[in-house]
Parts: structure tokens; sequence; C-alpha cells
């Protein structure tokens, strides 16, 4: 009888030592939003770095180390809800300038050449000629006239000089009048024959960079075209469209997405639609002065908003589409046992999510990593 009560005294240590051992590879993080466990006794066991058939991934410590897993608690908090908006980038008007002939004519090169895209220009700065072009019959009148002028010039000067010759027996208001005559025909000749031959300097309106340029040697050009565009890439502003015409009341912050280091203030809001929505002009400023973005290029503005949402903030880098396109975090849900877990969440920045459906708030979540986890097959 000693004998059998030692071996079940022992079988039971045994069994609640193995249990102890099996619970302890479980972390807080097992459990889902509704309590349901996540480190199911059923997963299968395996060894080394493997994708199981309940899609939860194996990671061996060693390679958590190599690839940099790093997993935090998350609490819950309140944060601004947010809308994205589409919207594109466009030019200060008043750092950015248009460049036009006012008559047309021939494109001519300037002191240092045509411009080009990029190139760096400063306000006043000649960069192009235009030589004006006319109809011949036009051309014909004028110089038909410039032969005339310079005929009547040629009269006027002989009559000032016999005039001279005769002083003391002329009034001397005739000879100023005939010398005064001879000076404006002298002018209107010379005015005549300049426009014969005229050419109207392109000079850079504003200190910038050519945004875009269409110039070549020889071209002719129509008054009003547009030939080339300055802006400044330190004062580039942003602006974002929406339907609802009551929202610029309500925005506290704005960031875009994906763009780092830029930070956008609200200038304000149309009071006219434009095509059914409603523009938002914001200034743009970048922390390292010029910022990676080009005129007219699309970009998503996240728009935070007075309102408060309940949540767990996240870097964005911790989620990640599952094989099935879901938006998903990895739980840590044993040593070495990860569980994808479908979320809902609301950008916040280029660089946070609030998670508003999907995690408790015991769940570890892996914040570090998660896309090279993702990728184990």
């Amino acid at each position: 009888m000693k004998l059998m009560a030692r071996f079940q005294l022992r079988l039971v240590s045994a069994f609640a030592l193995c249990s102890a051992l099996s619970g302890a590879g479980a972390s807080p993080g097992a459990h889902g939003p509704n309590g349901e466990h996540l480190d199911q006794a059923s997963a299968p066991a395996a060894h080394g770095l493997a994708r199981l058939p309940d899609g939860s991934v194996n990671v061996p410590k060693l390679a958590q180390r190599r690839m940099g897993l790093r997993t935090q608690l998350v609490p819950e908090t309140e944060a601004s809800a947010t809308v994205q908006l589409p919207a594109r980038i466009v030019a200060d008007p008043n750092a950015s300038g248009q460049l036009q002939s006012a008559h047309g004519g021939r494109i001519e090169a300037g002191p240092k050449g045509l411009p080009v895209a990029g190139q760096t220009v400063r306000q006043g700065e000649l960069l192009a000629w235009v030589r004006h072009h006319a109809e011949p019959y036009a051309v014909a009148g004028q110089q038909g006239q410039r032969l005339e002028l310079a005929a009547a010039r040629e009269l006027a000067e002989q009559r000032v000089r016999r005039l001279e010759s005769l002083e003391g027996t002329v009034a001397r208001k005739d000879i100023e009048a005939a010398r005064i005559e001879a000076q404006s025909l002298a002018a209107r000749e010379q005015r005549v024959s300049a426009s014969l031959d005229a050419r109207e300097p392109l000079r850079a309106p504003v200190t910038g960079v050519i945004a875009r340029t269409d110039l070549k040697i020889g071209q002719i050009v129509e008054s009003r075209e547009v030939l080339l565009e300055v802006v400044d890439p330190s004062r580039l502003m942003v602006e974002a469209s929406t339907p609802d015409v009551a929202l610029g009341a309500k925005l506290v912050d704005a960031s875009l997405l994906g763009v780092e280091g830029v930070s956008l203030k609200l200038l304000g809001s149309a009071m006219a639609l434009r095509d059914g929505v409603l523009p938002l002009t914001f200034r743009m400023n970048a922390k390292t002065g010029a910022t990676p973005l080009a005129l007219g290029q699309s970009v998503t503005l996240v728009a935070a908003l007075k309102d408060k949402r309940k949540g767990m903030v996240l870097p964005a880098t911790a989620v990640v589409r599952s094989p099935s396109n879901e938006t998903v975090v990895w739980i840590k849900a044993g040593f070495e046992r990860y569980v994808p877990q479908p979320v809902r969440v609301q950008q916040l920045d280029a660089n946070t999510v609030l998670v508003t459906e999907g995690l408790a708030a015991d769940n570890r979540v892996l914040v570090q990593g998660a896309a090279l986890v993702a990728q184990i097959r």
C-alpha cells in the first residue's frame, strides 16, 4: 500500500510539473479581445522557423534576435479621430511665378543658354530672349515709315544749319523750333528702327527652382503662352478637397501619409465649391528644408479632428497585411509562437495608427519586425 501511495504521489507531481512548464510559455497576450485563448493546447508543435497550419508562426529565440523582433503591451488610450483626404502639392502664389511673352516671337538663348528644369535661378536673372516677328506687310510699312522719317530728319537738319548760318538776321525762336523739330524726327526714326529688330527679355520672376520649361532655340511662341514656371521648393503648399463644408472648423492637426518630417498648418477653407468639393489649403513646413515632393504630386492628407476615439496606439509598421489581404497585427502567444490578429485601424499620422477593434489590453503586440514575420511560409 505504501509503494502504491508513493507511486501515485510521484505521478501527480510529474503531471503538475508538466502543466507548469507548458503554461510558462504563454504570455499575457495569449487572450483575444473577447477573452478567447490564442495559445490553444491543440496547436501543432514545430521546430525551427515555420508557419503552422492554424496560421500562426513559430520563430525560435535565435531567429527572433537576428530579426530584431520587439513586442510591447499596448494600453487603451484616447486619440483624435482622423479622416483621410485626397490632396495635391501646389505652389505658394507668393513664392512662385510663371514666365510669359507679351507679344510672341522666336526664342533665342540668353547669356547662359536656355534654362532647364531643376536649375536654380535668382529673381531678375535673364533667362532667354523673344525676338518679335511681324507680318511682311507690317514690316514693309515700318521700313517705309523709317525711310520717310530719315528723309524728313535730313531736311530738318539742313534747315537748322541754314538758319544757324543766318543767326542775327533770323529770330532765335525760329532756330530753336527748327532744332527741336530735327531732334523729334531723329527720335522717331530711332524708335521705328528699334521696333524692326526688337527683342523681349525673359527674366526670372522669383528666386527658386525651375519647375518646368518648354523653351527651345528657334521655337515660335504665342503671346500669353506659359513658357516656364519657377517655384521656391521650401515654400510649397498642400491643397486638399472634401465634400464636408464644415470640416475646416473641426480640424486640429494634419499630416501627409507616408511623408515624414513635414508639418502642416491650415490656412483656411474656400467659400465656394469646386467640382462639388471644398478646397482646403495648408502651408507645409519641412524640418530639413526642401521636401521630396513635386509640384502637382498627389498625396493623402491625414486630418485630425476635435472628436476623440478610444483604442490602442501602435507604430504603423506593426500593422501588416495577411495572405487574405486582411489588416492584422501579430500577438505573442508563447516563447516562440506568434498569432495573427485581425484588427481595424485608423491612421493618426505618418508613423502611428490607432487600433479601434481587435485588441485586448493584455495583448503583447509585435511592434518591430512584423513585416518579416508576415513573410514566413
